[in-house]
């Protein structure tokens, strides 16, 4: 299963090179750039910032979920010994 927020990731780096090879193809071919191409760089690089802060959030319970077991698990083995 994919961790949750990597769709926006995709989506936001995908618009934000959009955006960016736009502005550099305008300087370069000479034409002027339409503020739509800056809106979607700028919409492009939040989608990737919330994907990402998204999916750190995901793995950080999983993360908590696996300490909590092997320290049960220490808990457990250590009662045995008693």
């Amino acid at each position: 299963m994919m961790p949750k927020g990597i769709k926006k990731q995709v989506l936001g780096g995908v618009l934000l090179c959009l955006g960016a090879i736009t502005a550099l193809l305008a300087r370069t071919i000479g034409f002027e750039l339409d503020i739509f191409y800056v809106v979607i760089s700028i919409i492009g690089g939040c989608l990737f910032l919330y994907g990402a802060i998204q999916k750190e959030q995901h793995n950080k319970p999983a993360q908590h979920e696996s300490i909590c077991r092997s320290t049960r698990q220490v808990n457990v083995s250590s009662q045995k010994d008693s």
